[in-house]
């Protein structure tokens, strides 16, 4: 069947969100990016954690520098953003640990 192919969709929220498979939390579908410039990852970790909102992904010890640094915006305000595409970072920490499930045996 083709609904279930639509893993947590939500009818209700007008299909712009998901419910989370593993905490059951309601949000936005935000598809994972790997950070293409490598100047701005401080390590060769593996890619464990990503930036809030956009979903961009880089290594624990990146993700935490940089969800530190607060960049300038505008001429009076400072704002910690994902250093991949400058949108600034939401929730208490900006970031968020990824969970990878592998295959069950």
């Amino acid at each position: 069947r083709s609904s279930d192919l639509n893993w947590g969709f939500r009818k209700e929220k007008g299909g712009h969100e998901r419910e989370c498979p593993m905490c059951r939390r309601v949000g936005p579908y935000v598809p994972l990016w790997l950070g293409c410039e490598a100047g701005l990852y401080l390590d060769a970790g593996q890619p464990s954690h990503a930036f809030c909102p956009c979903g961009h992904v880089c290594s624990e010890r990146t993700v935490k520098y940089w969800s530190q640094i607060p960049l300038p915006h505008g001429t009076h305000a400072f704002h910690a953003a994902c250093p991949f595409c400058g949108t600034w970072l939401t929730g208490e920490q900006g970031q968020i640990k990824l969970i990878f499930q592998g295959p069950v045996d």
